[in-house]
């Protein structure tokens, strides 16, 4: 389908990788125009890399309820739109103040998500429900 659209060089089909922080390196923006991810943990990658997301409001994508719009990610409200799509991405080419901003914002977002983090998290909740304190 690449090579028929005329596009073929300027897509790299990396295949299954093991270290996914060399292809977070490489990129601009990560777009993730889903319509159903329950959490989306490649975003939270990407946030983890300073990279400015682009990705489907949390009717599509679960992490999308934590995040808001502007501030740490650009939200989508119909991923099926393309010219949405292509005006997200051409803000941020066009905008580096804001991408940079975006990366910035979503690197602090993702540190407050380390594995160790959410599951204390976890563990106070379930507690709480408990009635005991962690």
């Amino acid at each position: 389908m690449a090579r028929e659209m005329g596009v073929e060089p300027q897509l790299h089909f990396l295949g299954m990788r093991e270290d996914v922080g060399v292809a977070y390196v490489a990129a601009d923006i990560l777009v993730h125009p889903t319509l159903e991810d329950t959490y989306a943990m490649v975003v939270l990658e990407a946030m983890s890399h300073a990279l400015p997301v682009i990705v489907s409001q949390s009717a599509y994508c679960g992490i999308s309820a934590e995040l808001t719009h502007g501030v740490n990610a650009l939200l989508l409200q119909d991923p099926q739109d393309a010219r949405a799509l292509a005006e997200a991405v051409t803000c941020l080419q066009v905008t580096p103040e804001l991408a940079r901003r975006l990366g910035n914002n979503g690197l602090e977002f993702a540190t407050q998500r380390t594995w160790g983090r959410v599951a204390h998290l976890h563990e106070c909740l379930y507690a709480e429900l408990q009635g005991i304190s962690a």
